[in-house]
């Protein structure tokens, strides 16, 4: 953590809840949070914006406030010629992707920290940077120089630098309005992401690309579950590069061999030196696909690093109540990864001469060292621990009292800082990776964690009226604040479903925004739904930011699986597992899917989690999905299940017909009969009121074109129950006329779906093939 000198007077930072912003409190720069507050002043005086998004475990976020924003000289000219705003981008997440988004369009690259200067009336950038040095350096800038060519202009360049503004807004919302047409999905992307991911591969190290190097664990989950949905030389070239990825990665310094767990990434392309932060998603996301290898794989190795990994995450990052911090810092006293380093002769200090020397072999300290701060080059080279793989230690008593003497002296050293805030997405994805790598490793003490963990979490992160907040504080005594953003309420659901996956118990009474949820898996339809309502949009089918927020230049939505997933597509992963609760988040499901669809079929790999939800729609059965998705080519409605399949359903469905002539002027016409044994109901195709989160009956055509559907239901009875829900029992018949429309393609057929329910439960709903053949004729 990056040690600011109380100096000077604090400023409007000091009552932030958030440990990045408290970091700058006592900065000499007149800085304000990110609020309405702070917008309308700059309006007020008609000054510039100057934006500063980072985090409080950012390296580079650190060494930029040593060198610029602790100079008194500095701090007192961005105050004179800007309203200084800090953001925490763990906190605003929305308004870190757009001005991202605006930063690479402008200079092709991004990073943290990000600053940018906006026209405080539109809140458009029109000037998008990173680090900024103090002084010129390597052909950037210093900050003098950025301040003064900026003010200069927004003072006698003022058209110019809106109209910049403009233009950049322009390719922003281009970027975002590109690929919204939708297009059919089939197997193909699913077909192209491996094939891709299998060429980005590196064979000699493991993993994707070069360095700087992300462990990638989107495209590793991806991969592991796509090895049942490929031939076999495809599935053995997927197990050569996960195995070879997780068994490198497991080995290398990226890896802590200590405490468990792994740093963000590694700065070279072999695993070996890390960037030192430890990030809770990562640990979440790492966790959950080395249990998912280890149950592929039937592997113990992988079994203990997943395990290492819950194991770190329960001993450095979890809270008394069941919350996880957020992060590890990547420094102490200014230097990377301080505390993680070692000499040779500090271990032969610490163990025994015989453990000395099988410690030594075994972490690779007999290689000669292999860390030179490159920001501190005097200071002596240093020994990041790998796993040496020439003589190894095989005696676990000895490795295990090696490992924990190494760890006790680590640990009496001075810590990094903890960024102790608690994040619900993050703390989301940690509760679904432990309730699956409980139920995989069958560790039921993991999955009590999860619950724990995720009953604290709808305790103190959703208010009683349903408004799911994004960030508390309990260690600094701050409740939850700041309104949830779309990955808020995704992750939540999806865990959620994860924790009713490993073991259904009913949801805690005193979950009053919950009230009347009885399991876990309902609980996610509820967040659902009330996500639906604040971020479903006609074009995009979800943005990242609420509709009618007004601090924002223009409505967000990401789609880039990188180090976090997109909210987009842990959004559609959570709605198709709701999809049989829900009629309402079935169309959402499938209008979200259609806003992506463009971009997903061009780019699998850039869209990852999305396409591994489109592999479990094509490898799951889903039948209260398959009319839906018919229309967007995914699937076949011919692998549906046909009425005659259905022996145990208590509704049976007939035809007057098994065949019928369809020319372009003769209509065909028939009738169907739907039979309901009691004491079951089905809904009316108009259910009323109380109806909208149910299925109604729906008869539809799918698998082809050229075809019209139109019946003529009979009108629904109240419900004994409920007089806003009709339904129909016993025995209903109506009328089926079938048109002839367009052009006629594929092999259109007649699906009917159908949900039967009791006065105290519902079925799934059911989607059914109509015995009726279509012949087009003329």
């Amino acid at each position: 953590m990056s040690h600011t000198p109380q100096k000077h007077a604090p400023n409007r930072l000091i009552h932030s809840a958030s440990p990045y912003l408290l970091q700058h409190a006592y900065n000499p720069v007149d800085w304000w949070p990110w609020s309405d507050q702070a917008i309308a002043h700059a309006r007020k005086i008609d000054r510039p914006i100057f934006l500063s998004i980072g985090y409080s475990t950012c390296y580079w976020c650190h060494v930029m406030e040593r060198e610029c924003f602790e100079d008194a000289e500095i701090g007192a000219l961005l105050s004179q010629h800007f309203v200084c705003i800090k953001v925490d981008r763990e906190e605003r997440p929305d308004l870190d992707d757009l001005y991202m988004a605006a930063t690479l369009a402008m200079l092709g690259r991004g990073g943290w920290p990000m600053n940018v200067v906006l026209d405080p009336q539109t809140l458009r950038p029109f000037w998008c940077g990173t680090y900024i040095p103090p002084t010129p350096r390597q052909g950037m800038p210093g900050i003098r120089q950025v301040v003064a060519g900026l003010s200069q202009a927004w003072s006698h360049q003022r058209s110019e630098v809106l109209e910049q503004a403009s233009h950049l807004a322009d390719a922003v919302a281009a970027q975002l309005a590109s690929k919204t047409q939708p297009v059919s999905l089939g197997p193909e992307p699913v077909a192209d992401a491996v094939a891709t991911l299998l060429k980005m591969v590196d064979r000699t190290h493991g993993g994707f690309g070069r360095a700087p190097k992300f462990p990638q664990p989107v495209f590793l989950q991806f991969l592991l579950e796509a090895r049942s949905a490929v031939d076999d030389a495809s599935r053995d070239a997927i197990d050569d590069a996960v195995k070879l990825a997780l068994d490198r990665m497991a080995s290398g310094g990226i890896r802590d061999h200590l405490a468990g767990g792994f740093h963000r990434y590694s700065v070279d392309t072999h695993w070996l030196v890390p960037h030192f932060e430890k990030m809770l998603y990562d640990q979440a996301q790492l966790a959950q696909v080395y249990a998912l290898a280890a149950d592929a794989y039937q592997s113990a190795s992988y079994r203990t690093v997943a395990e290492e990994i819950v194991e770190f995450v329960h001993a450095e990052l979890t809270l008394p109540d069941g919350l996880f911090c957020s992060a590890l810092d990547a420094e102490v006293d200014h230097r990377e990864g301080l505390n993680y380093l070692w000499q040779r002769a500090e271990v032969e200090t610490v163990l025994s001469p015989e453990d000395a020397a099988a410690a030594i072999r075994h972490f690779g300290l007999d290689k000669g060292p292999n860390f030179r701060d490159p920001h501190h080059p005097g200071d002596p080279a240093q020994h990041v621990l790998f796993l040496s793989h020439d003589s190894p230690v095989t005696d676990d008593a000895m490795l295990k009292r090696i490992r924990s003497m190494m760890l006790a002296t680590r640990n009496s050293r001075k810590q990094p800082h903890r960024d102790d805030k608690v994040i619900t997405s993050w703390n989301a994805m940690m509760i679904a990776s432990l309730a699956d790598c409980g139920r995989v490793l069958q560790r039921p003490e993991y999955v009590a964690r999860a619950k724990r963990s995720l009953d604290a979490l709808l305790a103190s992160h959703v208010a009683p009226q349903g408004e799911v907040f994004r960030i508390s504080r309990p260690a600094a005594g701050v409740g939850a604040g700041s309104p949830a953003v779309l990955e808020d309420y995704a992750t939540l659901a999806l865990a959620c479903q994860a924790v009713h996956a490993a073991g259904p118990e009913p949801v805690p009474a005193r979950h009053h925004a919950l009230s009347g949820v009885a399991t876990y898996e309902l609980a996610a339809v509820r967040i659902l739904e009330l996500a639906h309502a604040h971020f479903a949009d006609q074009v995009f089918g979800a943005c990242d930011t609420r509709a009618g927020q007004t601090d924002v230049f223009l409505r967000g939505r990401s789609l880039h699986d990188g180090a976090v997933p997109s909210p987009s597509s842990m959004l559609v992963n959570a709605l198709r597992v709701a999809a049989p609760h829900s009629a309402t988040l079935v169309q959402w499901f499938v209008q979200v899917m259609r806003a992506m669809s463009g971009a997903l079929v061009e780019s699998p790999v850039n869209l990852i989690n999305g396409t591994r939800c489109l592999l479990n729609v094509l490898t799951r059965e889903q039948p209260e999905l398959a009319v839906a998705l018919a229309s967007m080519g995914i699937g076949r409605a011919g692998a549906e299940r046909s009425a005659s399949d259905e022996a145990d359903s208590p509704v049976q469905v007939f035809a007057s017909t098994d065949r019928v002539s369809l020319s372009a002027s003769e209509p065909a016409v028939f009738d169907v009969v739907i039979r309901i044994e009691p004491p079951f109901h089905i809904l009316a195709a108009d259910p009323g009121p109380s109806g909208t989160s149910l299925f109604p009956l729906r008869i539809e055509v799918a698998g082809g074109s050229g075809v019209v559907v139109y019946a003529d239901y009979p009108q629904g009875q109240p419900s004994a129950s409920d007089p806003n829900l009709l339904i129909h029992t016993g025995q209903i018949e109506f009328r089926v006329v079938l048109e002839r429309d367009g052009g006629w393609s594929g092999r259109p057929l007649l699906t009917m779906m159908y949900q039967a329910c009791t006065e105290t439960e519902c079925r799934r709903a059911v989607t059914v093939e109509l015995d009726v053949a279509i012949d087009c004729v003329g």
